[in-house]
């Protein structure tokens, strides 16, 4: 899931920035050292395979955005050999002191985290109950849309299409359902048509007695 969202464009154009920063920072031991200085830490570097890990480098990259910019501004920067030493220098200094690579990351980074909270939560060894689970990606697509409603629905798209095929079943919605916890606290949940469709295909299936099967679906809607 997270993998297909990595290869869509405005992200992977992000990502590669963020590896061409880092990349130049650790290329040379001088910036590095500076670097530490003023972000008091390490930046964790994008890799070239799994977006987990890119997506918590980007993370880590604007955590120390405010201490890159002033690395760039400082005294210590200007003084340098490395402030005058070839276009590429003054390539990474723009991308870090303008905003348009912060502002895209940011945006990023805050539509893909509560994704990334569910696929934790998922690989946990302390596994959420099925409706649980189900509630926290509904929730998450929810707050991916608030967080990038311009291009919230290319996320959305891939976590339905990889979801639905995985964990979408109705088995999930049924159990989403039946927890009284969001029946009273969800409006419209009771009447939904979907989870009620994804219910009584669950009864029918466990009671092949139709009258029986009838009986406890009335009794459920009935709660």
């Amino acid at each position: 899931m997270l993998m297909d969202i990595g290869k869509i464009r405005r992200v992977q154009q992000t990502v590669e920035t963020a590896q061409r920063i880092t990349r130049y920072i650790y290329n040379h031991n001088w910036i590095l050292s500076l670097m530490r200085k003023y972000a008091g830490g390490e930046i964790l570097r994008p890799g070239v395979t799994r977006f987990a890990t890119n997506f918590i480098a980007l993370d880590s990259i604007l955590e120390k955005r405010g201490a890159l910019r002033q690395m760039f501004a400082s005294s210590e920067w200007y003084d340098s050999r490395y402030s005058y030493a070839g276009t590429e220098r003054s390539k990474i200094e723009d991308l870090v002191t303008r905003q348009p690579f912060w502002q895209q990351a940011t945006t990023i980074v805050k539509a893909i985290k509560p994704l990334y909270e569910v696929l934790r939560a998922v690989d946990s060894e302390i596994y959420p109950l099925m409706g649980f689970l189900y509630h926290m990606m509904v929730k998450a697509k929810d707050q991916i849309m608030e967080a990038d409603p311009a291009h919230g629905w290319s996320y959305i798209n891939i976590i339905e299409q990889r979801w639905e095929a995985q964990m979408g079943t109705e088995l999930h919605l049924a159990a989403y359902y039946l927890n009284l916890r969001f029946q009273y606290n969800i409006d419209g949940i009771g009447m939904d048509e979907t989870l009620l469709d994804a219910l009584r295909n669950v009864i029918y299936k466990m009671e092949h007695d139709p009258e029986k099967a009838a009986l406890c679906l009335e009794e459920v809607i009935m709660i």
